[in-house]
Order: C-alpha cells, then sequence, then structure tokens
C-alpha cells in the first residue's frame, strides 16, 4: 500500500520533477501508516525507526576517557516543562516518617518474589570528557535485561546521540548522578545546588533532541506542511514518547556519600537517593570479569541492587554480565528497573550514605 501511493504521488508530481516534495511524501507516508505499528509496539520501535542496529552498537573507540574543561560549570537553563518538585513515588517505607530522609539501599519484598536491579553509573568528572562502554549496553539490548542508568550532565551533553538511544530505549530508565561527579558531602550551598539541579537541563536538552528527530516527530512534520496535522494525528505520532518521564526522579550521590543538607537537597527536587547494597567494584584495576560475577552471585537476594559502571571505568563489566545474568536468571531472578522493584515492595532506607559499611567511604 505504500509502495502504491509512492508511485501515485510520483505520477502527480512527474511534469513538475518536483523530487523533494516527492520524497517527502512518501517518506511521511510511510511514517503515517507505520504509525500504529510504531504506537503498539511502543519505544522498541521508536528505537529501531531512529538508528539502525550498527548505529545503535558501541564502538571500541568510544570507551575511553579524554582531557576535557568543556562543561566544567553547568549552564543556565530554563525548563521549557511545566515539572513540580515531589517524590516520585508514594513509599510505603516513608509514611510516618518524613522526617527520615535517606538513600535506599535495597528492597524487602514480599515472599517468593525474586526481582533484582542492576544499574549502570555514566559519570563524568569536572575536567574529562568519559567514555560509552557499547559493550554493556549492547549485550543487555540483545538479552533483554532491564537497567536504571545513572548518568551525569556533562556525560549527557558531551555524549546526545548515545543519550537520546537510552533516553529512548524502554529497557533503561535514567536517574540523575550529579553534574560533574563532585564529591556532595563537601559542597554546600549554590555550588550543592547546581550540582544536583543541573542535571535535569541536560536531561531535558537530549529529551528535546529527540523530540525532534525526524523518524517520528510531529513538529518536524508540520514544519513541512501547509496544513499542519490534527492534534489526535500529532498525538498518535508522539505516542512512544510520551511514555518516556520528563523528570529525573532517582538519584545517585557520586562517590556514594553524603551529608544531611546534601539529602535535603536532593529530596526538594523531588528525587529519591538510590544506593546499592551489591559492589562490583568494577573501576578497580585489575578486577576480573570472573571476579565480579562471582561477588554478584554470592551476594544476590531478592530485592538487591547491583552497583556497576557503563562509562569506561567498569574494567571486564561487559565481560562479567554473560557469566553472572543467565545464572541469576536460570536461579529464577528477573531483572527489573529500580523504580519496578520500589513498587513491588518497602524501600529499605538508610539515613547515611556509604559504600558496604556506615562510614567505609569517608575518605573520600
Amino acid at each position: 500500500m505504500r509502495i502504491s501511493f509512492c508511485i501515485f504521488v510520483y505520477y502527480l508530481h512527474s511534469l513538475r520533477r518536483n523530487f523533494t516534495l516527492f520524497f517527502f511524501l512518501c517518506s511521511f507516508t510511510y511514517l503515517v501508516f507505520s504509525s500504529s505499528s510504531l504506537y503498539a509496539q511502543g519505544n522498541e520501535q521508536l528505537l529501531k525507526r531512529c538508528w539502525t542496529a550498527e548505529q545503535l552498537k558501541g564502538a571500541p573507540k568510544e570507551i575511553r576517557a579524554r582531557r576535557s574543561r568543556h562543561g566544567v560549570f553547568p549552564p543556565t537553563y530554563k525548563s521549557p516543562f511545566s515539572l513540580k518538585a515531589r517524590l516520585p513515588f508514594k513509599h510505603r517505607s516513608l509514611k510516618g516518617k518524613a522526617n527520615k530522609k535517606g538513600t535506599v539501599r535495597w528492597v524487602k519484598l514480599p515472599k517468593g518474589k525474586k526481582l533484582i536491579a542492576l544499574t549502570l553509573d555514566l559519570c563524568e568528572a569536572a575536567y574529562e570528557i568519559s567514555g560509552y562502554d557499547g559493550g554493556v549496553i549492547d549485550y543487555l539490548r540483545a538479552h533483554k535485561i532491564k537497567a536504571t542508568l545513572f548518568v551525569g550532565g556533562k556525560w549527557l551533553d558531551h555524549h546526545s546521540e548515545r543519550a537520546q538511544q537510552l533516553i529512548a530505549d524502554p529497557l533503561f530508565e535514567i536517574g540523575s548522578h550529579g553534574w560533574s561527579h563532585k564529591n556532595l558531602r563537601k559542597l554546600y550551598g549554590k555550588a550543592l545546588v547546581r550540582e544536583i539541579s543541573s542535571v535535569q537541563g541536560a536531561y531535558e536538552r537530549a529529551y528535546t533532541s529527540l523530540s525532534k528527530r525526524f523518524c517520528f516527530a510531529p513538529s518536524l512534520v508540520n514544519s513541512f506542511l501547509s496544513t499542519p496535522l490534527s492534534s489526535q494525528t500529532a498525538s498518535y505520532l508522539a505516542a512512544p514518547l510520551s511514555s518516556v518521564p520528563k523528570k529525573l526522579s532517582l538519584f545517585r550521590f557520586p562517590f556514594g556519600t553524603c551529608h544531611k543538607q546534601a539529602l535535603e537537597e536532593v529530596y526538594k527536587h523531588g528525587q529519591l537517593p538510590i544506593q546499592w547494597n551489591i559492589v562490583t567494584g568494577d573501576p578497580a584495576f585489575g578486577q576480573s570479569a570472573r571476579r565480579i560475577a562471582s561477588i554478584v552471585k554470592q551476594r544476590a537476594k531478592p530485592g538487591a541492587i547491583i552497583i556497576a559502571h557503563a562509562n569506561g571505568r567498569g574494567r571486564n563489566t561487559a565481560r562479567a554480565l554473560p557469566l553472572f545474568i543467565p545464572d541469576l536468571k536460570k536461579q529464577g531472578y528477573e531483572f527489573v528497573t529500580v523504580s519496578e522493584l520500589l513498587a513491588a515492595g518497602v524501600p529499605q532506607i538508610s539515613s547515611t550514605c556509604y559504600e558496604n559499611s556506615p562510614g567505609d567511604n569517608s575518605h573520600y
């Protein structure tokens, strides 16, 4: 039907030799006739429509970090969205404990539920542009493993194309990891607020760029038409992106450190601090894939939160995933996002931030 329509359009415009209009109308027709499939299959179809398999695949050259002074200070940015600061969930564990602000270490689940959350940090320090570990993301996509990605503001700005791919992918949930991976235990006042708040602006820049892509953007289609699309048609074409949150609702403290003011500021921005109870130790030199897998399998329990990295700082992380994910799935574990894990049980909250035990990261 799409081919027949293109032939018909070509016939109408052959005398005018308007090949540009012909190309556009064919493209637009393909988009409109595919919209029902796009709507039905959601963001997974959107991901495939906007990028080829080769474009989504990671490249070895992307992994390495390089020195850079660009973006050390977060740019000012006024949100185009009407976003209210509020807690992202109605946490049962927080009911009646409004004064107890802390970080989620793991989630207590009902008996019989075997859910586990894999989280990956994509952080970027002040004077660098860190990497993108495509091997990690490619494996998760190939095996349809959900994960929550805690992404730095600088990283989002410096990896816009990859950021858009991750935002569009329904397997992944995006959380904030601060602007430039500063130790928030040592920041106060405006510096603390900037480090936390500016990530939302970077996320919105990536979100806005995604919304303008021709692969589904009604606003771009309208710019070519003398009669704009109806609101119903425009809404229909934009439906896949409607499932993508406009506001970051989860936060991870850089270095896993915090103080009372930092906790309060994160909550003030409507974000819930998330830590972990399984540390892979993947940034350590000499950390092998077998060792990472061994740690995860030994410490895995229902409701656990695993921390690893996908910014090139996770040494052997990509090699470790096939060594523990299939084994955990055989044991009956299901990998879910942090939000899904929170919704399934009662978050276990600590009033302080630490790595494995209280005070163990005070040297940072």
